[in-house]
Order: C-alpha cells, then sequence, then structure tokens
C-alpha cells in the first residue's frame, strides 16, 4: 500500500495540454505542492504540464509509474485499464464519470 499512497512516480491519463480540465488541475497541484517523484500526462495531444511531460499513449511512458490516475470518460477506462496491464502499472484510481449511463443495456462493464 506504501507505493499506492506515496508513489515515487504517477500518471494522469486524461491530461489535457491545452485546456484547464481536471487532468491537468490534478498534474498541476502536484507540481505546485512540491510531490518529488516523476510525474506523467497521458492526453490526446503530446506536450507538457508545469515541465511534466505529456504523452499521447501510456506506453510511451519511460518508465512503470507506481499509479495511474485515470480521469477520462467511462467508456475509454477498459481500455486504459488494459494499457496499464501492459506497462505494468499495478495500482489504478479511476476518477470518471458516467459509469450508470455506460452500464445500461449491452454496455455493461
Amino acid at each position: 500500500m506504501e507505493k499506492f499512497f506515496y508513489p515515487r512516480s504517477m500518471v494522469v491519463i486524461g491530461a489535457s495540454v491545452k485546456r484547464l480540465n481536471l487532468g491537468h488541475i490534478i498534474v498541476l497541484n502536484n507540481r505546485q505542492h512540491n510531490y518529488e517523484g516523476n510525474i506523467y500526462g497521458v492526453g490526446r495531444e503530446e506536450g507538457d504540464i508545469a515541465g511534466a511531460p505529456v504523452y499521447d499513449s501510456v506506453e510511451k511512458i519511460p518508465e512503470v509509474p507506481d499509479v495511474a490516475i485515470i480521469i477520462s470518460p467511462a467508456q475509454t477506462v477498459p481500455g486504459f485499464m488494459e494499457d496499464c496491464g501492459k506497462k505494468g502499472i499495478k495500482r489504478v484510481v479511476i476518477e470518471s464519470g458516467g459509469f450508470s449511463e455506460y452500464s445500461e443495456g449491452e454496455n455493461i462493464l
């Protein structure tokens, strides 16, 4: 549990380099509050947020982060979970909305 609560590195999936979304804010907050570990973003476009590199896929991250934070629409979460598993990321926090809507009918997660 230590790596979950005190990660040496993390990735925020759903961080935008262009607009202030929740993923962007999480990266900024960690930077501004002197998080000492490596922090990465994954978004649609590569770039950086306050010096934290943002990649367009989980596989491009140069290390295996201790924890991933997923902030993206519910329907994208299974794919990102698979990407995290392939990368070797063992701890994931999912902060996505829309699961009740997505789980109706044939779209059960």
